[in-house]
């Protein structure tokens, strides 16, 4: 039997879309969701275990992403290699690999640990590394998800790499300089409670 809506292009844009899906959602959710439990300055271990399963749903999304990916570049290399905005996305996607990693099996195994303490905790400097590590790295990963999706959803052709890259670093910048900022002020809080 034939199926004439799937052809060769097909099943890795399904794919390709499936696991961008899934880690641009996975980012968002779990980026609103690690703000919210950490109003209480603090997060519990039912909130860690909430964001370890969000996480891996995020690095599904970049596994399926990275792979449909190369299937894609495979079945067209010359096109992609002379597309300044695929190459673009590409060093995203490398970026949220090397991201995506360190969050999943660095931070989440972790995440119950992070918390505003009393500089007298016998591990506040290592708590406030890993919290802001924490910070830095949803930052990290918001910027680099939605830079993503505007770089997928924009049509662009005539854009050269250095000037994606650049908006891109702006705006990277930009994120993880307003988790710190968000840190910073949530110490700021938990010193009057």
């Amino acid at each position: 039997m034939e199926f004439p809506f799937i052809d060769g292009v097909r099943i890795p844009l399904f794919l390709h879309l499936l696991g961008f899906a899934m880690g641009l959602g996975g980012a968002i959710v779990t980026d609103l969701f690690f703000f919210r439990f950490i109003r209480d300055f603090r997060i519990s271990r039912q909130e860690a275990d909430l964001m370890r399963i969000l996480s891996g749903i995020m690095w599904t999304g970049i596994l399926l992403l990275t792979v449909s990916g190369v299937w894609l570049f495979a079945m067209n290399t010359e096109r992609y290699l002379a597309s300044d905005r695929f190459l673009a996305k590409m060093t995203i996607v490398a970026a949220l690999l090397v991201n995506g990693t360190f969050l999943h099996f660095v931070i989440a195994p972790k995440l119950h640990k992070i918390a505003y303490h009393e500089k007298t905790h016998p591990k506040h400097d290592e708590l406030k590394r890993l919290r802001r590590q924490a910070f830095v790295s949803g930052g990290i990963s918001f910027a680099s998800w939605f830079s993503a999706f505007v770089l997928a959803w924009l049509k662009w052709r005539d854009v050269p790499y250095i000037a994606y890259i650049a908006a891109y670093a702006l705006f990277l910048t930009s994120a993880v300089t307003g988790s710190l900022l968000i840190d910073r002020q949530m110490e700021r809080k938990s010193r009057v409670q």
